[in-house]
């Protein structure tokens, strides 16, 4: 699909801009036929707030420079966050596939002050038991924690994988 399509070339064009070793979170929106982007990236995490502004700022020009059809591009950066060698997103992506059944769909790390908050939506299918699926995720929980040592909060959300259809709202009018 040309959204798809959109969607790689914007992880493609970011990993290919000098300074930028890792994406995620991006969101596509359209608005009078042109396209407004919102990404995260993940840059070296010695380098200064100026580096990084100057890393997204030559992201933004790229994609927009390339794609005519984008109007509007939003960066976040993030350093990219590795605790006694790891590759965090890398190691909880890698866990969770081992596990059956369960896709990481987005992994957010961030580190405020000495606690550290790892975000991860994940999806498996909707016909799973609960049960199962909670203990594997737990497993999950419990590995990143020792992985990471100290104050650690881990977040998994799990969503079926077929999504369904969102009842329509009804509108009352009053009277």
């Amino acid at each position: 699909s040309i959204r798809n399509e959109l969607r790689e070339f914007i992880k493609l064009t970011s990993l290919n801009t000098p300074g930028i070793i890792g994406v995620h979170n991006i969101l596509v929106s359209e608005l009078d036929g042109s396209s407004h982007v919102r990404l995260h990236v993940n840059v070296d995490p010695n380098c200064t707030v100026d580096d990084a502004h100057k890393i997204s700022d030559e992201l933004e020009n790229n994609l927009i420079e390339d794609n005519h059809n984008i109007s509007l591009v939003t960066v976040h950066t993030d350093p990219k966050i590795t605790i006694r060698g790891y590759d965090l997103v890398s190691s909880i992506k890698s866990l969770l596939a081992k596990v059956h059944g369960i896709k990481a769909e987005n992994v957010l790390i961030e580190r405020i002050g000495e606690v550290t908050y790892v975000d991860v939506k994940c999806s498996t299918k909707g016909s799973a038991s609960l049960i199962d699926s909670h203990d594997a995720i737990t497993l999950i929980e419990d590995n990143v924690k020792e992985i990471i040592g100290g104050d650690v909060h881990v977040t998994i959300h799990l969503e079926p994988m077929e999504k369904r259809p969102h009842p329509k709202k009804t509108h009352l009018k009053r009277k």
